[in-house]
């Protein structure tokens, strides 16, 4: 019945669908749902409304008619359902595609990975490694293999603010031509075979970040950088002549 008295209402105030969806007629419902309670939201004349303090009438805004359960949602149905005419994007309605979850986090990763980035680009170089004794190794003599790879800590901005910057070599690995491997800052090891070998360090970092007087953010972002080649020529051991008298 209620429903019934507001549509004759609807009927005799002179009101169309147009007049609603601008939000100018005083009681504006739709037909109820069957097997379903339907509550009809009325909507004021916004005609009449100022702007400026100089009684000038506003701007309507859009409208669009609009179901959602007693309960506010669009996908828990409940016993009722609240029909209304809104303002078009004040809320998602039955019907609606319910959208993504937000992933406004990923940007600010990326951000701080992306300027972390920009400042280790700038402020590192190719690790530098050298060999001792540098020229030439005899079949398993021993060779020192070093690289140079130390933590260095530097000013810089942050989210445009002013931050310090620190970063930390944690592992250094060598390879070798020869499918040989090592690890540290400084290798040794020989080679069984006459030949020209190439060896090759690779430095990992982390990078810290502390804006202001903060704490630090540790392994905000980590990098891998790999040094110079250097290249290596094993011999034979040089042919003695053993003198007897």
């Amino acid at each position: 019945m209620l429903v019934e008295a507001l549509f004759g209402f609807f009927a005799l105030a002179g009101c169309d669908l147009t007049k609603a969806a601008l939000g100018q007629c005083d009681v504006d419902c739709s037909e109820s749902q069957a097997g379903s309670f339907t509550i009809c939201a009325s909507q004021g004349s916004n005609s009449d409304s100022t702007s400026n303090g100089r009684n000038q009438p506003t701007e309507p805004k859009p409208m669009r008619l609009c179901q959602y359960y007693v309960n506010g949602s669009i996908d828990q149905p409940t016993i009722g359902v609240i029909t209304s005419w809104i303002v078009v994007g004040s809320r998602l309605c039955i019907g609606d595609a319910i959208p993504e979850p937000s992933q406004a986090v990923v940007p600010v990763i990326k951000s701080v990975q992306t300027q972390l980035s920009d400042q280790f680009s700038a402020d590192t170089t190719k690790p530098f490694a050298w060999w001792d004794p540098g020229d030439e190794l005899e079949v398993e003599e021993v060779g020192n293999f070093f690289v140079s790879a130390s933590e260095f800590q530097k000013s810089g901005r942050l989210f445009d603010q002013s931050a310090q910057i620190r970063f930390r070599p944690v592992q250094v690995s060598w390879s070798y031509s020869d499918r040989g491997s090592g690890s540290g800052t400084r290798y040794q090891r020989s080679f069984a075979e006459i030949g020209t070998y190439q060896a090759t360090a690779l430095v990992d970092y982390e990078v810290d970040y502390k804006i202001g007087s903060g704490s630090w953010v540790s392994n905000a972002a980590s990098w891998s950088l790999e040094s110079n080649g250097l290249t290596v020529v094993v011999i034979d051991p040089p042919r003695r002549t053993l003198l007897v008298g």
